[in-house]
């Protein structure tokens, strides 16, 4: 009884996960699926750490530029490399940084979307990627997304 049990909830568990994309955990404590990620018309994917100077620069260049990005409908989500939370929220607090924040402690988006150095931008229109980028410039933004619809 106890096996037919466990292996009906882990079938729903697998069932979601397969509906739903990889599991992803937030600097909130949230759950965020790839499904959330791909939903969007225009999204960003920054990768980056707090160790790297390069990386804390574009954090500086994003905090300037997230209100024009949201009114331009684009959503940035910030790929921390696994570091400990609590370097990620300092970077977090001292940039305030308003774009949902994931901890990719075991690689997974850094290896599907092959990121080897970082700070690494790469751009999806509906879901797909479509550029990449080594350094945050708005005109480089609105070109990509101009023929994408969604704000």
């Amino acid at each position: 009884m106890f096996k037919k049990i466990f292996l009906f909830f882990l079938g729903l568990i697998l069932a979601a996960n397969l509906s739903y994309g990889y599991a992803l955990q937030s600097l909130a404590g949230n759950v965020i699926f790839e499904k959330d990620i791909y939903k969007n018309p225009k999204a960003i994917l920054l990768f980056w750490a707090s160790w790297c100077p390069h990386c804390v620069q574009q954090m500086g260049n994003l905090k300037k530029e997230q209100i024009e990005m949201k009114k331009e409908g684009i959503k940035i989500f910030l790929i921390d490399a696994g570091e400990p939370e609590r370097r990620v929220l300092a970077v977090k607090k001292k940039y305030d940084l308003k774009c949902p924040i994931i901890i990719d402690n075991e690689g997974y988006l850094f290896s599907k979307y092959g990121v080897f150095g970082i700070p690494t931008l790469i751009y999806l229109k509906n879901g797909k990627p479509v550029g990449r980028e080594f350094y945050l410039d708005m005109d480089e933004v609105k070109e990509i997304f101009k023929d994408v619809s969604g704000k």
